[in-house]
């Protein structure tokens, strides 16, 4: 049955069960809400009426969340200026606090089974390259590991059960085919789980309890 359910102009935005299993985490209009999924009882994380979230997971922990955030900014590239809506991430206790930025220019996370690191996707409009990078649960230590020009790219980072490696999409054959790959946490020693086909399409890879992806 479902867990929770909104109208079709009222959607939740992204939502997240915690590691134990217990609740379910969700945005919804601007708001970071926790669910007790066997009680179905909800309850509002307290975060400043500025902070609009758009997407969560959970830390390890189940003590914080990893929330993505988007911005309006302007920038010059090539001489012209354009409009972009920057995103971001951030870590937010589930007892409510003022977030705490983790890093910018950050989508489509995936937090290390440690908690130590948070990989996540990253688009460069100045070199038109789509990468994956690192970067430490606080802040620390930015660094890109992947990268490739448009239509090319590497998206959506998946953290393996032990921490050792990365599992990614790639686009491959000119941006007209999605492979499914693998590498260890310096972007080297890269192997192919499975090419799809030019009309099949690739997306958020997730572990089954069995170790299948």
């Amino acid at each position: 049955k479902p867990l929770t359910a909104y109208s079709w102009d009222n959607p939740l935005l992204s939502a997240a069960i915690s590691p134990d299993g217990k609740y379910l985490a969700f945005c919804l209009k601007g708001k970071l809400s926790i669910q007790i999924i066997h009680s179905g009882e909800k309850r509002s994380v307290a975060i400043p009426e500025w902070f609009r979230p758009e997407g969560v997971s959970w830390f390890p922990d189940g003590t914080k969340l990893l929330v993505g955030r988007t911005e309006e900014q302007w920038i010059e590239v090539k001489g012209e200026r354009t409009r972009l809506w920057e995103p971001s991430l951030w870590s937010v206790s589930i007892l409510g606090s003022t977030p705490q930025k983790i890093v910018d220019h950050a989508f489509l996370p995936s937090v290390s089974p440690d908690g130590s690191l948070v990989a996540f996707s990253h688009f460069d409009p100045e070199r038109q390259t789509f990468g994956i990078w690192l970067v430490g649960a606080n802040g620390e230590g930015p660094h890109r590991i992947l990268a490739a020009s448009e239509p090319q790219g590497y998206f959506v980072p998946v953290w393996s059960t032990n921490g050792q490696r990365l599992f990614y999409i790639r686009n491959d054959d000119k941006g007209k085919r999605l492979v499914l790959e693998s590498c260890d946490i310096r972007g080297e020693k890269v192997t192919t789980i499975f090419s799809a086909k030019q009309d099949q399409a690739l997306w958020s890879p997730c572990w089954a309890p069995d170790g299948r992806i």
